[in-house]
């Protein structure tokens, strides 16, 4: 799958399946979003490109059986977003119908239609790809309300709420929990 789309300020934006050869700059992203400290599970930890390129491998073997889906967005040959749908293998056989997903868009390519254009393909293809997937389930920190919102008007729906479940920036947030029929 690789499919351009023109962003809201104009940029030409490609849309494909991870490969390989995405190790490197993959590191380099999640790195610069970690040192961020923004809305993601990384807060200031360095990855290592053994490390990415180990979650690389996992993630391409995944998707050979049907069971993720990882998308990246590219600028001007850097990553800029990626995206992942991955089966939910913790209840065994009762969650296979189940999928975790993840997004992240950097910076400066927030409010740039990037992170809808990328959530909308990924969705897509994760039914396609994901044998007998029912339900996408994400989380999003409460403040996160630009994050929220674009998860809702893609029809996702809030089914849980857990007090205080994420430390960010020293203050303890709400973890919201949100699904989608797929």
């Amino acid at each position: 799958m690789s499919k351009k789309f023109t962003s809201k300020s104009g940029k030409n934006i490609i849309l494909r399946y991870v490969e390989k050869g995405d190790a490197g700059e993959l590191c380099r992203y999640i790195n610069e979003l970690s040192k961020e400290d923004t809305f993601i599970r990384f807060s200031g930890e360095t990855v290592e490109i053994k490390d990415e390129e180990e979650y690389l491998n996992k993630q391409i073997e995944l998707f050979h059986n049907n069971d993720s889906v990882s998308i990246i967005a590219v600028y001007n040959n850097q990553i800029i977003a990626y995206s992942s749908v991955d089966r939910d293998f913790v209840n065994k056989k009762r969650s296979l119908h189940t999928a975790s997903m993840g997004l992240s868009v950097s910076k400066e390519y927030r409010e740039d239609g990037v992170g809808r254009k990328l959530m909308s393909s990924i969705i897509s293809e994760a039914g396609k790809h994901i044998s007998g997937l029912k339900l996408i389930k994400l989380t999003v920190f409460s403040i996160n309300t630009r994050a929220k919102s674009l998860y809702e008007s893609l029809g996702f729906v809030e089914c849980g709420r857990m007090p205080g479940g994420i430390l960010f920036h020293g203050e303890y947030i709400d973890e919201i929990s949100m699904y989608l029929k797929v």
